[in-house]
């Protein structure tokens, strides 16, 4: 069996008929839980803030975000059309759907060079996504490296997957809490730890404080 992630595919055709189809499958080995290598791991807002305001390397997971800044990080496309789908689940009593159209992945960014993934959402993502929200990071100078696309009639800035420096601080936000332990989501929390680690860990972008209270609550999201 492989010790790194790997992606396989599988062909299956009918003898005697031009019918064939393929699937690709994305195997994620079972690991252990990685140690934090001097990044500074929580799901508690005034621990991370307290971390970043002594400059220090946080990854931030699953940060609990106010409502107005928080939608459902649904894996499957929204209908094609918002308004409409959206309008008749106001008129029946329904729950309006999510609206989102999947992700839009920085693949080659190093926060993901240990996590196999294409730049669009595929299965492997699902489990990371559910019970998870994104973050609404409209009038923040942020580009997420994991974007949840929003529809035309909204189009919010969602962020799954963001880096920013605060103060002195570098912070690493995941949306996810990574903690319901499928192969996948210790893959991917094992590639966070190990960027927010590394020397490569410069963003770009800036925040505040005062930005991330703007964005979060205390404690963390609840995993459904």
């Amino acid at each position: 069996s492989p010790k790194e992630p790997v992606k396989l595919r599988l062909s299956v055709s009918l003898s005697g008929a031009r019918l064939k189809n393929q699937y690709d499958i994305y195997l994620y080995p079972r690991i252990g839980k990685p140690s934090a290598q001097g990044a500074l791991v929580t799901s508690d807002l005034s621990e991370a803030l307290l971390g970043l305001s002594q400059g220090g390397r946080v990854l931030y997971l699953g940060g609990r975000l106010k409502p107005e800044r928080g939608i459902e990080a649904a894996y499957c496309t929204d209908f094609w059309n918002y308004p409409m789908f959206s309008s008749i689940s106001r008129s029946m009593g329904k729950p309006e759907p999510v609206g989102t159209m999947g992700l839009s992945i920085e693949k080659s960014h190093p926060a993901l060079s240990g996590f196999l993934t294409e730049d669009y959402a595929t299965p492997q993502w699902w489990k990371i996504l559910s019970g998870a929200q994104v973050a609404v990071l409209d009038g923040l100078d942020v580009d997420p490296i994991v974007w949840m696309i929003d529809n035309f009639e909204r189009c919010h800035r969602l962020g799954f997957l963001y880096e920013a420096m605060v103060g002195e601080g570098r912070l690493l936000a995941c949306q996810a809490s990574l903690d319901q332990g499928s192969p996948q989501e210790a893959w991917l929390y094992r590639s966070l730890v190990g960027y927010a680690s590394s020397g490569g860990f410069c963003p770009k972008a800036r925040l505040t404080e005062a930005d991330l209270h703007t964005l979060y609550e205390e404690g963390a999201q609840g995993v459904s």
